[in-house]
């Protein structure tokens, strides 16, 4: 049986799959900054973190991907 963790994982990659692919490995990496930051979540409620920069330096990486491979679309 699946554990909660897996089970996000799953709900979020098939609603990922269904976002446009806005450039190569674009689906791959949106995957991974989601789980990342859910990661942070978790961490945060046993030893707070710095979960906001954590989280701008996430999305941030994700929109240079974006503007880089995807010539900003």
């Amino acid at each position: 049986m699946a554990g909660d963790g897996e089970l996000l994982v799953l709900a979020l990659k098939a609603q990922i799959d269904e976002l446009p692919d806005r450039c190569p490995g674009y689906h791959k990496a949106v995957l991974e900054a989601l789980t990342d930051i859910v990661a942070y979540e978790r961490e945060n409620t046993m030893v707070k973190i710095n979960i906001v920069q954590k989280t701008r330096e996430k999305t941030e990486a994700l929109s240079k991907l974006i503007e880089t491979k995807g010539g900003g679309k």
